[in-house]
């Protein structure tokens, strides 16, 4: 049973076709969530809420669009009046826990490609979530949108509800933030610049 099938039967009250759908856009929904709000645990409710507001409104579905854009819509908007409703402009400042497992310190593992892809990735959400704090909401979202969920500009400016020049813009005032806080905080991680001779030369 394709997608497009179970959501059409989802649509008409079939139980078992919603739990397919849910299991198939579970994880999708939670990432996405857990890249704007930062905490584990509120994207873990917010995703609760995001297949409450499915089941309530899939009969609303227009299926000329992608289901992908509209489950995106759905999850950026209760994970943006999340963080309104619950003031956590201030909420990401949490300082690394290095000694957890899967932290950046200790637990890098050079047995597979794919490890060490996955704790890059862990540690650029980390760092994100750190610096995440000084965006302002719909910054914050579209840049998750379009640097981790890799969505077009066109995509974003329908989920987020602006013109596309509007999201070149506040993706533009978010790099921009996130390229002088990581300056300041993790200059480690910028790239090094060459120096007259050649060699590498000091970020500052």
């Amino acid at each position: 049973m394709d997608e497009l099938q179970v959501i059409r039967q989802a649509r008409e009250g079939d139980q078992e076709a919603f739990e397919e759908l849910v299991r198939l856009k579970r994880d999708k929904v939670f990432w996405v969530a857990y890249q704007v709000v930062g905490r584990e645990e509120d994207a873990r409710d917010i995703s609760q809420n995001v297949f409450l507001r499915v089941w309530r409104s899939l009969d609303k579905y227009d299926e000329n669009y992608a289901f992908n854009t509209w489950l995106h819509t759905i999850t950026v908007r209760l994970a943006i009046d999340f963080i309104r409703r619950q003031g956590r402009k201030q909420a990401l400042t949490d300082e690394f826990d290095e000694t957890q497992p899967g932290s950046a310190a200790g637990a890098r593992s050079p047995e597979l490609p794919e490890q060490e892809r996955q704790l890059q990735t862990e540690e650029i959400q980390r760092i994100f979530n750190k610096l995440a704090r000084y965006l302002t909401e719909r910054q914050r979202s579209i840049f998750v949108l379009r640097e981790f969920q890799g969505l077009s500009m066109k995509e974003i400016a329908g989920i987020v509800g602006c013109r596309e020049s509007t999201v070149r813009n506040h993706m533009f005032q978010a790099r921009s933030v996130l390229r002088d806080k990581l300056k300041r905080h993790f200059p480690e991680y910028l790239p090094r610049e060459e120096g007259p001779e050649g060699g590498q030369g000091s970020t500052r």
